[in-house]
């Protein structure tokens, strides 16, 4: 059935509550292209893709250990120390993310909350291996995200994903400046 799956989430979401640690943001939109002068059409001057950008002051105060800085010089030892650190502790192992765990998908991947989510019902698209985020994203990678869109219904749930009944959007943190969470 094609709602079990977001039944799953809204079930999951109830049970892990107390693991999730929301950020509040404010939605800012920003035009795709200047709707102004592009727009063959003057009197309809609807952006038909804005972006929708979520600003989190809240980040401003995030305590980080990456010193950009020793990255740029290429201090290749403590590169080689701070990799070996982040290696040793996977936050997005099935270990360290169970309490807020959903469901499997496909044989390869498992769903999960985002504990410090952004949005109600942030989730998180896992390999069961180790995968790098410096890794470009797999064939295998866009069938379980396919799978995940096809079986999923917020339309008829009780909690819809936005007020647009959206299905959501899926991002890759790739590189060690896009905000990953591991080597």
């Amino acid at each position: 059935r094609k709602e079990e799956l977001w039944e799953k989430v809204e079930r999951r979401q109830l049970e892990c509550g107390g693991y999730l640690f929301p950020i509040n943001t404010t939605p800012l939109f920003l035009p795709s292209h200047d709707v102004e002068n592009n727009n063959n059409n003057s009197n309809n001057k609807v952006d038909p893709f804005p972006f929708l950008v979520r600003v989190t002051p809240s980040l401003l105060l995030k305590d980080s250990n990456l010193n950009v800085n020793k990255i740029k010089s290429g201090d290749d030892k403590k590169n080689e120390n701070l990799n070996k650190k982040k290696e040793e502790f996977d936050p997005l192992s099935y270990e360290n993310t169970k309490d807020l765990f959903i469901t499997d998908i496909l044989d390869d991947y498992f769903l999960v909350f985002n504990r410090f989510n952004v949005v109600k019902n942030h989730m998180l698209l896992i390999t069961k291996t180790f995968a790098s985020q410096n890794e470009h994203l797999s064939n295998s990678d866009f069938q379980a995200m396919i799978h995940i869109f096809n079986n999923i219904d917020s339309k008829n749930s009780s909690t819809n994903l936005n007020s647009t009944n959206d299905l959501g959007a899926f991002f890759y943190n790739h590189g060690q400046f896009s905000g990953f969470s591991q080597p």
